[in-house]
């Protein structure tokens, strides 16, 4: 998200209470696996819900969204392999949540 030239900064919680916000982002994994079933190939699975809510006094809800990564081939045994592509596909989300922050 950084790299992006739209955002100035990102604070994580907890954060100082200084800090002022633009927009808060909550993010829900809903699933981060490799799955092997059978003799099947495995996949490499990624999907989450983010909510980017208006900072402030009774801050709204102004993007809800759930982000599916296309499944990835995976060998079933190679878990370094299976952490970079979960990695990437975490690296989709963060584009996904610049893409869709409020102008």
């Amino acid at each position: 998200l950084l790299s992006n030239e739209t955002i100035g900064g990102v604070a994580t919680y907890p954060f100082s209470i200084d800090i002022k916000r633009d927009d808060d982002v909550i993010v829900r994994v809903l699933n981060c696996e490799g799955l092997v079933h059978g003799d099947k190939p495995g996949v490499a699975r990624f999907a989450a819900t983010y909510d980017i809510i208006a900072a402030g006094a009774g801050g709204q809800v102004v993007v809800r969204r759930t982000f599916t990564a296309p499944d990835q081939s995976w060998d079933g045994t190679n878990f370094s392999a299976l952490a970079r592509l979960l990695s990437d596909d975490i690296a989709k989300l963060s584009e996904d949540i610049a893409a869709n922050l409020p102008k």
